[in-house]
């Protein structure tokens, strides 16, 4: 039997994996999407595409899945309490 110690271990790797996971996706994502903008041929109102706004929504989601994580973590290792007391 593991101790609970050995339990939040692995969950803190199994929780770190699936970050790693999502960053990775997210930044194939990311690459798929700026080579689709790069060959597009698009006529119309829209010329250029602003490639500042694609990096700051791409460093926000960023962002937002690492404040997740951390607040997933923190909340796993805090003590749980009984509902039945």
């Amino acid at each position: 039997m593991r101790s609970p110690g050995d339990r939040a271990l692995m969950r803190g790797a199994v929780q770190l994996l699936a970050t790693t996971g999502l960053v990775l996706s997210l930044a194939v994502a990311g690459t798929a999407v700026t080579f689709g903008i790069a060959r597009a041929q698009v006529s119309g109102a829209v010329t250029e595409p602003d490639a500042s706004l694609i990096v700051a929504m791409f460093a926000i989601a960023i962002a937002a899945m690492g404040l997740l994580s951390a607040a997933a973590f923190h909340l796993a290792s805090r003590p749980r309490r009984s509902p039945f007391r």
